[in-house]
């Protein structure tokens, strides 16, 4: 039976962001007392690439990078980061699904229109296979 992937998925990305970048916070709900830098993570899209034999998603992930520092440099570091973690890594997921790749689509660094925040939204594709 196919399943979404979207939860392992978010649960793979939180756990490795957590683990790897702790000065910095990782939130799929941003509280309104959230400190910066940190980092939001969830919105997506999925796309059924299944076949008779096999089930298979692509999803484009979103990942996005918030700083209060002065430039860009802060936010720029944050997305390298989170390029270095997860493109071209393969991994296991829970509940039965597995990455098979994962390719950077693109960075859109912004200010916020308040001009003191700087943000910059990763998007990656994971190619996701099931078990």
């Amino acid at each position: 039976m196919q399943k979404l992937p979207l939860n392992a998925l978010e649960k793979y990305v939180y756990g490795v962001l957590s683990e790897n970048t702790a000065q910095i916070k990782v939130y799929d709900f941003v509280p309104d007392e959230a400190r910066y830098p940190f980092y939001s993570i969830g919105e997506c899209s999925l796309t059924d690439w299944s076949s008779k034999r096999d089930y298979g998603s692509e999803v484009v992930y979103h990942v996005t990078a918030w700083s209060d520092a002065k430039g860009m440099k802060q936010v720029n570091d944050m997305s390298d980061t989170v390029i270095s973690l997860f493109v071209n890594s393969p991994s296991a997921l829970d509940y039965g699904f597995h990455i098979k790749g994962a390719e950077l689509v693109g960075v859109d660094v912004n200010r916020h229109s308040s001009g003191e925040i700087r943000f910059a939204d990763i998007t990656i594709r994971f190619l996701i296979s099931q078990d």
